[in-house]
């Protein structure tokens, strides 16, 4: 089923929250990455794996619970 309403602007409000806290992961990430001294490719891509499972887990149980 589809929300309407306010319902569905909480969710797509959600959905933005939930995408910056992605940014802020890979961020940090990749920052610390840096700081050791780490290629940032290797960083990245252990960035992007954290980042996805965040974001897909956040969205699951708050975004599109079942």
């Amino acid at each position: 089923m589809v929300a309407r309403g306010i319902a569905r602007t909480r969710q797509k409000g959600m959905f933005v929250v939930t995408a910056l806290i992605g940014l802020a992961i890979t961020t940090l990430i990749v920052g610390c990455g840096d700081l050791l001294g780490l290629d940032p490719r290797l960083a990245k891509l252990a960035a992007i794996a954290v980042s996805f499972q965040a974001t897909y887990v956040a969205r699951r149980t708050t975004i599109f619970r079942l």
